[in-house]
């Protein structure tokens, strides 16, 4: 992911292989819940406003199940979580990605 990002920053064109899946199971506390590109928009209805997400799906449709066990390629986290939300012990979801 830190590869990404370095293209990203430094205006390179990412190109992924067709297989490419850029989600992963996350810890609580590090997921799209709190990151800035993310938006609730009905009940279990998501989307991302992330251009590079966009870019890659094609829409800003997020299919994921639960917004706080998933993690993008794309994540920013929003600023009122910044230093707070990221535990990197897990917590309760300590076997579930870190």
């Amino acid at each position: 992911m830190l590869n990404n990002w370095r293209q990203i920053l430094s205006n390179k064109e990412i190109d992924y292989p067709k297989d490419h899946k850029p989600f992963t199971k996350s810890s609580k506390g590090f997921s799209c819940k709190v990151c800035e590109y993310f938006h609730e928009i009905g009940e279990n209805e998501y989307e991302c406003s992330s251009e590079y997400y966009q870019k890659w799906k094609g829409s800003n449709k997020l299919e994921i199940d639960d917004p706080e066990k998933w993690c993008s390629d794309w994540f920013e986290e929003k600023e009122e979580y910044l230093g707070h939300s990221l535990d990197p012990s897990g917590g309760e979801d300590s076997d579930d990605g870190w």
